[in-house]
């Protein structure tokens, strides 16, 4: 098995969004830029969001415009509309993430399109992006369960993921998005999907839900080697209520390496990312 794992930092996106002090764009590139010193090689490094809605990723322009020229790290965003991916075209950015709920309420919540819509729109917006020669990893929100409307059916959800995959994307990304997963059910769901592709390239997302040290574990185990994490696990949907962070980007470099995966990541220098982000808002 290839020992290697790749982490997205979505911190500065998803560990963001659920703030109520904003963050300045010169405190956002301070940030990054320690993260990159700490060995981050793939940052999600904001959203092109309805700014009323996220007033945090208001900058996100500005933001990609400052962004170190370097080819050592992959910068992407998250769009979920039309009108965002027309925003991140006009900022030259080449690595662009997708994501549509399985929930059909929280995908009005979060975009104001029901699943059927969101569907058409992603398939629009991938072709769009791969027409301009962008990387693009498509998600789906909710595939474990999602407070409104509960777990979906696995044979659904199977439907989704066959729907999307479709679409070719480079990455397939699958989110605990209301920290509903468990082991076995993380399991089931990979198992499932792994065993009519194994070789599809798949992206975790997990939050924190009191099993989310054994849900990494267990997507390790049958080889999956991207996760997004977040320093100090900060995140959250805004569209869910009490939702929990993230699975931190210094926890998972811990259960890397006792497990004996090769790590590259300064867990200290994270860390101190982690607490002088908290000293900002506290």
């Amino acid at each position: 098995m290839d020992k290697s794992v790749l982490l997205t930092e979505v911190g500065l996106r998803d560990g963001l969004q659920n703030l109520k002090h904003i963050i300045s764009t010169k405190d956002k590139l301070h940030l990054l830029s320690s993260l990159i010193d700490a060995g981050l090689r793939r940052i999600q490094v904001t959203s092109f969001v309805n700014q009323k809605l996220i007033p945090q990723m208001a900058d996100a322009e500005k933001l990609i415009s400052k962004l170190p020229k370097t080819s050592k790290t992959q910068f992407s965003c998250l769009v979920l509309s039309p009108k965002g991916l027309d925003r991140a075209f006009e900022t030259g950015i080449k690595n662009i993430d997708f994501s549509i709920s399985s929930s059909e309420s929280y995908s009005l919540k979060n975009t104001q399109m029901s699943t059927k819509e969101a569907l058409i729109t992603l398939r629009n917006m991938i072709k769009n992006a791969k027409g301009s020669n962008i990387n693009v990893r498509a998600g789906i929100q909710c595939v474990w369960g999602c407070v409104y409307d509960g777990r979906p059916k696995q044979k659904n959800l199977m439907k989704l993921i066959e729907s999307i995959l479709e679409m070719e994307p480079d990455v397939l990304s699958l989110a605990d998005s209301s920290g509903m997963a468990e082991p076995v059910k993380i399991f089931s769901i990979l198992n499932d999907l792994l065993k009519k592709k194994p070789n599809l390239k798949i992206n975790l997302h997990l939050h924190n839900n009191g099993f989310e040290f054994q849900n990494f574990k267990t997507a390790l185990g049958l080889g999956i080697n991207l996760f997004d994490t977040s320093f100090g696990g900060n995140g959250g949907s805004p569209f869910i209520k009490g939702s929990a962070g993230n699975l931190s980007t210094e926890n998972a470099i811990k259960i890397l390496k006792e497990e004996g995966y090769e790590v590259k990541i300064n867990h200290k220098l994270i860390s101190s990312i982690s607490s002088w982000l908290q000293s900002k808002i506290s």
